[in-house]
């Protein structure tokens, strides 16, 4: 028997009201009968469940009672829940208790016993309990919209990681621009658990489990192009502590000339990737912008004839015409198993973003023979410190002093705000660190501090004063009243000769290796980046507090 034959039977709706729901439903035809009767107002929602009840012979779910097992809501995904209008309720013994609207849908039961792996008991439930279920348990969709515009902003604001801080009282976000972290805005701790759980769902993680370390990766759609984070989850005695690194895909495109390198500078790494032979290191503790120059030295040696290589922990962006192997121990895949599988296909180029053992340390060195370089990552903070620190993990000296060709040591440094800059006058400070690398004569076109940059008061103040000047960002809206907008690098490139290696023979003794830079005009760190603070580029407080 029909459901509108039904209500008939049992005095619900007349057949006057049933004949103006089938016209109305040629109209509308992908609505069902039931449907239209509730949107007319003619019958309720509870009505129609019992009805379909008798009709179907499937039970009907109260979900006011339901005991609802959280373990299981998210083993079927979200876009399933909503799309399909059911969700899960409880499971016991390989069978899974669906609340649906539709229980007749065999589709959306197919799709969820393959997303479960157990057999579906189907429940009658109506729109209006499932829609609440879904939204308590999935997060509504101004939660998802809200989690997407602090994503947004955080893209907008060239911020690196986005942190979300459980206190005891709210749920603190700050975004992190360079070294900085700014407040950005503060999330009742009524709210806190709601979009913990919403970020976790989005980025893949369970839900459930709040007392163990979670990592995943979480995308989101702007402007049509798509941001992808990393997200890593902490517990803590306040709640779970969510750190969201921003993956910038403007790396993956980035050529070595873009990565505010000297000419000195870019002329020595050119020099060196041209032997296409042995091991350079990109040295830098964490956020110093190692995947950047990595990345980009890629860019700058594939040309489509090479056979390359990446060994990564995690792969950060996906470069064409590379093949890119994700090491993770979590799965079993170590980098010093990864190496030698990679060699066995012959490749002209590796990089590695990370050589943090003797036993990877030496696999790379023996695989950096004539026709093949490898470019690896170290945790260093200098170019003598990462040879140093090579040296300390006891690989053999001859080996590594035949194989490595040279050192690239870098920090990340604020960048001056190019729309709130000012031409400013240098302090005595500024001043004697510039006489000291002799940088207060340099070329008037490249230092920014020569011209007016800025307020015109400013300036002519400045000059006025008769003392150098530099350039700082006074704070404005688009910085965050920062005084800085994005970051630059600072970098000193060590080139590996004949000398050097001999150093390396003998672990490197201070006399002699002070004695060796001192005779070759070896630019460090710091002089690259009081250079750019004397071009206006950042300032010299910036770049102190990284180069020790």
């Amino acid at each position: 028997m029909r459901i509108g034959e039904l209500l008939i039977m049992n005095g619900i709706i007349m057949e006057k009201q049933l004949k103006q729901a089938l016209q109305l439903q040629q109209i509308q035809s992908n609505k069902k009968i039931g449907e239209l009767l509730i949107n007319s107002g003619d019958i309720t929602e509870r009505q129609l469940v019992e009805v379909l009840e008798f009709q179907l012979g499937i039970p009907v779910i109260n979900m006011a009672e339901a005991k609802f097992e959280e373990s299981i809501i998210h083993q079927i995904q979200e876009a399933t829940a909503r799309e399909y209008n059911l969700i899960p309720v409880e499971q016991k013994n390989g069978v899974i208790k669906l609340a649906m609207v539709d229980p007749l849908n065999h589709e959306a039961i197919k799709q969820c016993e393959k997303e479960t792996g157990m057999t579906v008991q189907p429940h009658i439930a109506t729109r209006t309990e499932v829609e609440q279920a879904i939204t308590k348990y999935y997060g509504t969709k101004q939660l998802i919209e809200d989690i997407n515009r602090i994503i947004q902003a955080a893209v907008e604001k060239k911020a690196k990681y986005i942190h979300f801080t459980p206190e005891e009282d709210e749920l603190v976000i700050k975004f992190q621009i360079g070294d900085k972290v700014i407040l950005q805005k503060a999330i009742p701790k009524d709210a806190q658990q709601t979009m913990i759980d919403r970020i976790k769902i989005m980025s893949g993680l369970n839900v459930t489990n709040r007392s163990l370390p979670q990592e995943g990766k979480l995308h989101i759609q702007k402007d049509h192009q798509q941001i992808d984070l990393n997200i890593s989850i902490l517990p803590t005695i306040n709640g779970e502590n969510i750190q969201a690194r921003i993956l910038n895909y403007s790396e993956a495109s980035l050529t070595i000339s873009e990565l505010g390198l000297t000419t000195e500078n870019f002329h020595i790494i050119d020099r060196l990737v041209q032997q296409k032979s042995g091991m350079l290191f990109i040295a830098g503790p964490p956020n110093s912008g190692q995947s950047s120059t990595l990345y980009a030295l890629l860019n700058h040696l594939h040309t489509g004839e090479s056979n390359v290589i990446s060994l990564e922990d995690p792969v950060e962006h996906r470069i064409k015409g590379v093949t890119q192997v994700e090491v993770n121990t979590r799965i079993g895949l170590k980098l010093s198993e990864a190496i030698p599988f990679a060699l066995k296909r012959n490749p002209d180029i590796i990089m590695i973003d990370d050589v943090n053992s003797r036993a990877c340390l030496e696999l790379t060195a023996q695989a950096a023979w004539p026709g093949r370089l490898l470019i690896c990552g170290s945790q260093a903070y200098s170019a003598v410190h990462a040879i140093r620190r090579m040296i300390g993990l006891g690989i053999d000296k001859q080996m590594l002093s035949s194989a490595i060709i040279g050192v690239i040591a870098q920090r990340l440094v604020p960048r001056v705000c190019k729309h709130c800059a000012q031409t400013m006058t240098a302090t005595d400070e500024e001043i004697k660190n510039f006489e000291n690398h002799n940088l207060v004569n340099i070329d008037a076109e490249k230092n920014g501090s020569k011209s007016m940059i800025g307020n015109f008061r400013t300036y002519v103040s400045a000059q006025l004063s008769g003392k150098m000047t530099v350039v700082r960002g006074s704070g404005c809206q688009v910085c965050n009243h920062s005084g800085y907008y994005g970051s630059i690098g600072i970098h000193e490139v060590l080139q590996i000769d004949q000398k050097l290696k001999q150093l390396i023979l003998q672990s490197l003794p201070d006399p002699d290796l002070e004695l060796y830079l001192k005779e070759q005009a070896y630019k460090t760190m710091l002089y690259d980046g009081l250079l750019k603070a004397r071009e206006g580029l950042t300032t010299v407080e910036e770049v102190l507090k990284v180069v020790h």
